[in-house]
């Protein structure tokens, strides 16, 4: 038995002709036939979300506390809080010429008291623009930072959530802040303001008793420490998952799957079918870690600043 796929293009009384893919015909006895039946077109592929357009998305999913439109492109302060906060989204058309657009990122960042910088994607047009102008790497020892996406549901079948409870708040609780490294030395008015500023946001945690080699019941809810964190901002149809965190004690012991796995179980409730992710390549665990989830990276970008 055998299988011949392909448009029919003649039923005769003896014969068929079936034309396949590769435009090649081939004739069947119809005595040699046993069964056929009709197979729908493939449905068309997805065309490739463009990086930009997916900056933009991630933008939604952390927004600075101030922003300004220039065309497209967005400019962005948070007190300094993070760069992805504190930097001009280098997407589409700014609306004015190049040097122009520079120079009013300059001035954004100058009068918010941050300093100028654009988040750029690698091998864009954009980044040759930037660079011929004398803007450089700000970071070059980074390699810049990867952007990965997966489907929910895939992702989910993956590692669905374990035992581990995850406790998800739609807001921020000093015990919370109180793992963020990121947020050490910053005004929590402007850490609290920009993290709870997406409309659907869910703030995980676990905590320490959870994840003890020996659970006793001893332990209290006063005497208990959040043992890891992690952040889930949903924008439409998409889940940013962020702050991701595990304290060292707790490293390698799923505290960090747990977290994952109940953002996007909390996610996929709510009707989010794509997630993404920002992390840079020399985090490795965090990498192995999305990698099992099936995260593949889209894009990179890196942050641009004018030659000092």
């Amino acid at each position: 038995m055998s299988d011949v796929l392909g448009i029919l293009e003649e039923w005769g009384e003896e014969d068929l002709s079936v034309r396949r893919s590769d435009a090649t015909s081939v004739r069947i006895p119809r005595s040699d036939v046993v069964s056929a039946k009709r197979v729908p077109p493939r449905p068309p592929r997805r065309p490739r979300l463009d990086p930009e357009e997916l900056q933009l998305i991630c933008a939604e999913g952390w927004p600075a506390p101030v922003t300004q439109r220039l065309g497209d492109w967005l400019l962005r302060a948070a007190g300094g809080f993070t760069g992805r906060a504190n930097s001009a989204a280098v997407c589409g058309d700014p609306g004015v010429g190049v040097d122009e657009a520079l120079a009013r990122v300059i001035s954004f960042s100058v009068a918010h008291g941050v300093p100028p910088l654009a988040q750029v994607v690698v091998g864009s047009a954009w980044e040759e623009q930037l660079l011929a102008r004398g803007w450089v790497d700000r970071r070059p020892q980074e390699g810049g930072v990867l952007v990965q996406v997966a489907a929910v549901d895939d992702a989910l079948s993956r590692r669905p959530p374990g035992e581990t409870r995850v406790v998800l708040r739609d807001a921020l609780t000093p015990q919370w802040l109180g793992v963020y490294g990121r947020a050490a030395g910053t005004d929590p008015a402007v850490v609290r303001r920009l993290l709870e500023g997406t409309p659907t946001v869910a703030f995980a945690q676990v905590d320490d008793a959870q994840v003890s080699d020996h659970p006793t019941p001893f332990v209290t809810r006063q005497s208990s420490r959040v043992a890891g964190i992690g952040r889930a901002a949903l924008t439409g149809s998409w889940i940013g998952l962020s702050a991701v965190e595990v304290r060292p004690e707790h490293r390698r012991r799923g505290v960090g799957t747990a977290l994952v796995s109940a953002m996007l179980a909390w996610a996929a409730e709510r009707g989010a079918r794509r997630a993404y992710l920002q992390v840079t390549p020399g985090n490795v665990a965090a990498v192995e870690l999305y990698a099992s989830y099936g995260f593949r990276t889209h894009h990179r970008y890196h942050y641009l600043c004018p030659r000092s």
